[in-house]
């Protein structure tokens, strides 16, 4: 596709090119590791990150060999292993580390929450130890329709 020139010619275009330029030399060394020269791998961890928690083997509800689940912090994310014996690594824990683009510095934040905040948060927590005790309390009937909803770990987007 052609750019359509400006009615000075070429003006226009020079201008978006100059501009571009300057936005992706601005963002090189941004922190995302985009080419790869912090650590091999366009975006990849080059912040050495190891979880938490001790990976948990998944398990389906209908399985009668799952172990129970140990989560030394709730707080922090835990790794499954597949089906397969593979197990999951997280996405980008380096992200933390890039520049941002519309910010200076986090001090532009106060570091209080807003009471609409706080009361999120206080939800949050509820919903996930209701979630947790709710896990811990399932029927049969109750396994064999989330085993039908959960595609296992090969997808997404249930059902599969």
């Amino acid at each position: 596709m052609i750019a359509p020139r400006s009615p000075r010619g070429s003006i226009g275009l020079n201008s978006g090119n100059v501009a571009a330029e300057a936005v992706i030399q601005a963002r090189r060394n941004d922190g995302s590791n985009q080419y790869g020269d912090l650590h091999p791998g366009a975006y990849s961890d080059y912040t050495g990150y190891v979880p938490r928690n001790a990976p948990l083997p998944y398990c389906v509800p209908s399985s009668t060999s799952c172990l129970p689940a140990t989560i030394a912090d709730k707080d922090n994310w835990q790794p499954l292993v597949s089906n397969t014996g593979a197990t999951r690594s997280f996405i980008a824990p380096h992200w933390e580390r890039v520049r941002p683009f519309a910010l200076s510095s986090p001090s532009q934040f106060d570091g209080t929450l807003r009471p609409e905040i706080q009361i999120l948060q206080v939800l949050f927590w509820k919903g996930v130890n209701e979630a947790l005790q709710y896990s811990a309390e399932l029927t049969e009937q109750r396994k064999l329709i989330i085993e039908y909803w959960a595609d296992g770990p090969a997808s997404e987007l249930p059902p599969g």
